[in-house]
């Protein structure tokens, strides 16, 4: 059974926020990339989350 999840992040207060940007910069994190479609791609990308063969994330620019 395949599926589509969209995640939202709720972060807090303003404060955490503030602290998880921070440490996000100081420890160096980047999300994992898998592919960049363009919004005239989007059958493309939900195919390919359909497949379910990606690694990371599929950004969808806007």
């Amino acid at each position: 059974m395949s599926f589509i999840r969209i995640q939202g992040l709720a972060t807090g207060s303003a404060e955490s926020f503030s602290k998880m940007n921070r440490a996000i910069e100081i420890n160096n994190i980047h999300p994992v990339i898998d592919t960049f479609y363009n919004m005239e791609e989007v059958k493309e990308a939900y195919q390919r989350i359909e497949k379910g063969d990606m690694i990371g994330k599929i950004v969808l620019s806007i």
